[in-house]
């Protein structure tokens, strides 16, 4: 089915230059009635207004300065627009940063996971028909960076994947037919636009950052108004849950066949006892100096007592309940000796969490292994989602690099990062937390490459785990930004075989002992922990065949 976008009033994030200004041009050159232009660069935002609306007329565009992560100026964008013009049938979440240095990365994530999710969501909530309204289309700009690997950005390859799987997740029929709104996922390739200048270009290592800039020499680059013109005929033809690719100046490309193939391939893993056994080095746990997030209770502490039963020499615990946490402490050192510390601690606070790894570093002389198994699963809260599931960790992990990686004096050590079943296959009801967990894998493959490992000696193993009966599943505790999703979550999670906290312990504790650097583990079902490096890298050869 064609779209039209003749006589549409369309909202466009990051548009005051580059691809999205000269998509707002090509949504007037198709008859577009309103564009309103959001970007945080006033001059040329006014600019582009004057100067388009002196060649299709008054008031077809309207320039608004918006920063996206501020939540206050988004929502007032969209009641300016919605109280002027009655409707909105067009958002396109084009604003992004592609920065992996240390003082932008959380912005970065700000920018393209949590404020695309809070504008796709709000726009969500204004145009569903099963709510009132008349339907439209969402269009979430990803990239070539959810569909390959690469060492050089780790986090901007995560959240470029957690907008994939996000806006698949959300566009699925099930969704559609209920609520009349597309969701479409445009993938850029390498564009000729500012984000690729060197002065914007940053990493969180200097090594990366001269071979990120060095790199750039070797791309091919499309031209922005090709990129502009993807984003405009894939609107015209794409159903919803569809992904697109717009690269190397060719026609936009219909990717959703073998975007679902690369998620089946996954998704075999989760769903069938197709698996297979490819053990390596073996670490030992004995004499270790851990520290872990979300420690105090579920998952998390039955993973304490796996690793003190191993032996290890000292372990602090990081969580926000005190009660549990305080309590948990004293049952530990009864037992064990005084070999566990709790410190409460909110992760998604930056001083809380680094003061930890301060104190532990001090006190213990180093840290030998980190695991970030905090977690939020409630897509009613989705931006402390965000920020629990992906931000948080993103920033444990680059505090525990930069203690142990040898090439800076520190002794090597591991990080093992909590993901989800919900990262490798489809789970529709909780699309925000699938999309925070499919960026967990995604970061900690990347960034646990042979490249990084080599230099630094700091293994990253991404780790997903199946249902696991703790209380984030209790049906009393699970929300969702959608009542009538929230009511078939339950169900949802009624077809995945569940199994115990003690099951799932174990398993992270295999995963420590026999993981290399990079690999992707699942631990589901009751079931010993399988090592999916080889499918998830195969899925990512099928991304790589559209891409290069």
């Amino acid at each position: 089915m064609a779209h039209d976008i003749k006589n549409k009033v369309v909202f466009i994030t990051g548009a005051a230059t580059g691809i999205g200004a000269l998509v707002v041009k090509l949504l007037l050159n198709e008859g577009a009635k309103f564009v309103a232009a959001l970007d945080v660069n006033e001059n040329a935002g006014l600019s582009l207004q004057e100067d388009l609306n002196s060649k299709y007329g008054t008031n077809h565009v309207k320039f608004i300065k918006c920063d996206v992560t501020d939540e206050k100026q988004l929502f007032g964008a969209y009641k300016t627009v919605l109280d002027e013009n009655g409707s909105i049938d067009v958002v396109i979440n084009n604003a992004g940063i592609m920065n992996d240095s240390i003082n932008v990365y959380k912005k970065a994530i700000e920018v393209n996971v949590t404020a695309l999710v809070t504008s796709t969501l709000k726009a969500l909530e204004m145009m569903r028909k099963d709510m009132g309204g008349k339907g439209g289309t969402i269009i979430n700009i990803s990239s070539i960076a959810a569909l390959h690997q690469d060492t050089l950005l780790p986090v901007y390859f995560g959240t470029k994947s957690a907008v994939l799987q996000f806006s698949n997740c959300l566009g699925l029929p099930g969704y559609y037919t209920r609520t009349g709104v597309r969701i479409i996922t445009v993938c850029f390739g390498a564009t000729d636009t500012g984000l690729l200048s060197t002065e914007k270009l940053g990493s969180f290592d200097k090594e990366n950052e001269r071979e990120l800039k060095e790199s750039l020499r070797a791309y091919k680059l499309q031209s922005p108004e090709s990129a502009a013109r993807g984003v405009i005929d894939a609107y015209k033809q794409g159903e919803s849950g569809s992904s697109w690719l717009a690269t190397h100046d060719e026609p936009v490309k219909d990717i959703t066949t073998t975007v679902k193939k690369a998620y089946d391939l996954l998704s075999a893993h989760v769903l069938t006892d197709r698996s297979s056994f490819r053990f390596k080095r073996m670490f030992e746990v004995k004499d270790k100096v851990v520290l872990i997030t979300g420690g105090a209770a579920g998952i998390g502490a039955s993973v304490v007592r796996a690793l003190l039963d191993e032996g290890i020499k000292h372990i602090t615990i990081l969580d926000i309940s005190e009660e549990n946490g305080v309590a948990f402490q004293k049952e530990l050192n009864r037992k064990y000796g005084n070999k566990a510390l709790f410190m409460k601690c909110d992760i998604s606070q930056e001083d809380q969490l680094l003061n930890a790894f301060e104190t532990v570093a001090k006190e213990q002389g180093y840290i030998d292994v980190v695991i970030n198994n905090a977690g939020v699963f409630n897509d009613k809260v989705y931006a402390k989602e965000v920020d629990i599931n992906l931000t948080a960790l993103i920033r444990s992990t680059f505090q525990a690099w930069e203690l142990m990686r040898k090439d800076a004096g520190g002794r090597g050590g591991t990080v093992i990062n909590v993901a989800s079943v919900a990262a490798i296959c489809t789970v529709p009801v909780v699309p925000v937390y699938s999309a925070t967990k499919s960026a967990v894998v995604k970061f900690s493959n990347t960034l646990g490459d042979e490249i990084h490992y080599s230099r630094t000696g700091v293994r990253i193993i991404a780790l997903c785990f199946g249902v696991t009966i703790t209380s984030l599943i209790d049906p009393e505790a699970i929300h969702s930004f959608d009542k009538v999703i929230e009511k078939q979550i339950p169900g949802v999670l009624g077809n995945f075989k569940s199994q115990t906290v003690e099951q799932a312990a174990r398993g992270l504790v295999e995963v420590y002992k026999q993981g290399d650097s990079g690999s992707v583990w699942i631990v589901t079902s009751g079931k010993p922990a399988q090592d999916i490096t080889e499918k998830y890298v195969q899925s990512m050869e099928i991304f790589n065949d559209v891409v290069l």
